[in-house]
């Protein structure tokens, strides 16, 4: 209790006990029959004033009880929740004659269920910001299940498609060393042998987006990108482009193939030369950013430090509908016969497979940004200094050819019996092991990756790496389903020579082999 009242409604008199003169910091010597009204009314909070006075004036009119919570002003600036009840009593006429009330100290009440309310709030604008990112995350799982989708019946097709392509190249590398002095067959090879070249490069754009390319990655920084990729942008892009670097004083260190960063940077920078009609500058740049929880979340990412590398244009901007299929393979905004469609997919799936992140931001009319997140690498940049020895001379060693498509062995064969190998064939992993088992000697073993039978690949390699002394492998597919990689990552010990290859290509890479 903190004091109890009487209003005389008659005479407009207010009489109160000591709690609620104290209650309502009355002056010590007040008369406690006779209040002034306009003291308490003053030490009613401003927000509580009116709504008090609507009730006491309907109790009045009405006969009902009296009960208002409202805050009093106390003596040292604070405030205090009250309760007042109460009713006002009417004489014989019904005339209101006196209203008698006490007031009940309830601030603890109202306090707990003001912090209620404010959990109540909080945790209401939680669970909606939980809500809203969970549906964000769940559709970029969908859209990442597409994309997955996708790029496995991508990276099978491609994966015969390379064969097709080196059944193809083999015949035509042979049919011109055949025909020497024909001036119309070498025309007519060279003229073939360019198409195939093209369709190898679709099938590379291919193999990237759906994340099946075998990478090789290294420790670099950005500087060292950008470094190599400058002079190669600039004859690519024209003179009419300007490319403006930005770089972080000391750029983070990340574990990357080079190669295919470069070529990303290139395919991005070539669209944003068409973005902006062929003139304009171009902003390529890097910065050390960390990012955190939220950002990460439904992007297959973990919070932590990472190396943005982003390529920026001024040009026509891409609008919002069109911007959620950008990464979709073969979808361009080009004109016909200006685009394949696989520029960013490849991107794209370069950027996953590396475990990094891409995003693009684009506005009609301003421009457009692609992202490209990638994870900060604590692992010291190796020197890579080529070595200039001279590769030992060859062409008498056994080579054991491991290849299921009778076309592709048969070309192969050929061309390594003309420079002078001796060539042991078996057409699956379950007939070379057999072979090698029994005791057949090779030199080196060169096998397709991706084959029937009990014996794989990477089994030939295994007994290959514990004879002594070892036996030298080369690998060559189209496509390597990560059976002798993971993730699609080459060990240092791997060598792998991608379909089609060339001829020159196939015994560079086999003297290299043997060379290790």
């Amino acid at each position: 209790m903190l004091g109890s009242f009487v209003w005389d409604v008659r005479n407009n008199t207010l009489s109160a006990d000591e709690r609620f003169t104290r209650t309502f910091s009355y002056p010590p010597d007040q008369d406690l029959s006779n209040l002034a009204q306009d003291i308490a009314e003053s030490r009613i909070h401003p927000d509580d004033h009116a709504w008090v006075q609507e009730r006491v004036a309907h109790c009045v009119q009405t006969g009902e009880p009296y009960n208002a919570e409202y805050r009093v002003l106390r003596s040292d600036g604070s405030y205090l929740w009250v309760l007042a009840s109460g009713g006002c009593e009417f004489d014989e006429q019904g005339e209101p004659l006196r209203f008698p009330g006490v007031l009940i100290d309830i601030h603890e009440r109202k306090i707990a269920e003001e912090s209620l309310l404010k959990f109540t709030r909080n945790l209401e604008q939680r669970v909606g910001e939980e809500v809203e990112a969970r549906l964000a995350a769940e559709e970029q799982l969908r859209q990442s299940q597409k994309l997955e989708a996708i790029g496995g019946l991508t990276g099978g097709v491609a994966h015969d498609f390379n064969n097709l392509l080196q059944v193809i190249a083999g015949n035509l590398h042979l049919l011109a060393r055949h025909e020497p002095d024909n001036a119309n067959v070498q025309r007519r090879v060279s003229a073939s042998l360019a198409a195939v070249e093209r369709g190898a490069k679709l099938s590379s754009q291919l193999l990237a987006f759906a994340r099946r390319q075998p990478l090789s990655p290294a420790v670099c920084n950005p500087r060292q990108i950008f470094e190599g990729v400058g002079e190669l942008l600039q004859r690519a892009l024209g003179e009419t482009i300007q490319i403006d670097v930005q770089l972080p004083q000391q750029p983070w260190h990340i574990n990357v193939d080079r190669n295919q960063l470069e070529n990303a940077i290139l395919n991005l920078a070539i669209n944003a030369r068409d973005a902006m009609k062929g003139e304009g500058t171009i902003a390529l740049s890097a910065a050390n950013v960390r990012l955190d929880r939220e950002f990460c979340a439904g992007k297959g990412i973990v919070p932590g430090e990472f190396v943005r590398v982003a390529v920026s244009d001024t040009g026509a901007g891409i609008a919002p509908g069109i911007l959620e299929q950008v990464f979709e393979p073969f979808f361009t905004t080009k004109a016909d016969g200006q685009g394949t469609g696989l520029g960013l997919s490849m991107v794209f799936g370069f950027v996953k497979q590396s475990g990094g992140h891409v995003e693009i931001v684009s506005t009609v009319g301003e421009g457009t940004r692609v992202q490209l997140y990638f994870p900060r690498s604590l692992r010291p940049i190796l020197d890579e200094s080529p070595n200039l020895q001279r590769q030992q001379s060859g062409g008498h060693e056994t080579i054991l050819v491991v290849e299921d498509n009778d076309a592709v062995r048969a070309s192969a064969v050929e061309l390594l019996r003309e420079e002078g190998y001796r060539v042991l064939t078996a057409g699956h992993g379950d007939a070379a092991m057999q072979m090698l088992l029994e005791g057949v000697a090779v030199d080196l073993i060169f096998t397709d990756v991706v084959m029937p039978g009990l014996i794989k690949s990477s089994d030939l390699f295994a007994w290959a790496k514990v004879q002594t002394p070892p036996v030298a492998v080369l690998f060559t597919s189209g496509h390597t389903r990560d059976i002798i990689s993971r993730n699609h990552q080459l060990s240092p010990d791997t060598h792998l020579l991608g379909k089609p290859y060339s001829p020159e290509a196939m015994l560079q890479m086999i003297r290299v082999v043997l060379g290790s």
